[in-house]
């Protein structure tokens, strides 16, 4: 696995923009309810410095891609990818909210038929809240699917967040024409760090190449 061509950056940040972005399951640290575990903060955990690692392919090369929290401001979160420009999400009372679209990435309550306002007029949609889903980094159950789809751009995308790691599956596809195959991208989770320094780690180091 390549490190990062120009090809490689421009699918990797086709990625990104759609959520923003181990080794073995998670173990949930969440007191209370079991409800608890889809609300969105702990469905995507976004502390100060917390990494993730994505094997990305694209149907012709697979390549590695990091995001990392680089700056948490009261409500303001930035993640960085290939020392582009962040990709900036708010802490909100009804969740995880995108302000550059005006839009949410992860809308409370979490329940199967919840549906929000996603970007370039797409609507989101929770398909599942007790997925379990096996990627590089192991395998994770009651995860959540949400998928968007019906924007103007003409772009379908399904992400899988898992209970204290984040999103662990990612897939973006585009329809071109009414003939063509859709270019396809996927971006699977390859490891995590989530350190707190009250919880500790919530999954294991990332183990990349």
């Amino acid at each position: 696995m390549t490190r990062i061509s120009r090809i490689s950056r421009i699918v990797l940040v086709s990625m990104l923009a759609t959520v923003a972005f181990a080794c073995g399951a998670a173990q949930d640290t969440t007191e209370g309810p079991r409800a608890d575990i889809h609300a969105p903060d702990h469905l995507y955990p976004l502390g100060l410095d917390y990494v993730w690692s994505y094997q990305v392919d694209n149907g012709i090369e697979q390549v590695l891609g990091v995001a990392r929290v680089i700056a948490v401001i009261g409500p303001r979160i930035e993640i960085s990818a290939l020392g582009g420009e962040p990709f900036v999400y708010e802490r909100r009372d009804g969740g995880i909210y995108r302000p550059a679209s005006s839009t949410w990435l992860l809308k409370a309550p979490i329940a199967v038929g919840a549906e929000w306002e996603a970007p370039s007029g797409r609507t989101a949609r929770v398909t599942s809240v007790s997925a379990r889903i096996e990627v590089p980094a192991g395998e994770f159950e009651d995860c959540v699917r949400i998928e968007e789809d019906g924007g103007d751009d003409q772009k379908t995308v399904k992400t899988v967040y898992c209970p204290g790691v984040g999103p662990v599956y990612v897939e973006t596809s585009m329809q071109l024409t009414l003939t063509e195959q859709p270019p396809r991208i996927i971006g699977r989770l390859m490891g995590c760090n989530l350190r707190d320094r009250n919880e500790g780690t919530v999954c294991m180091d990332i183990t990349g190449p």
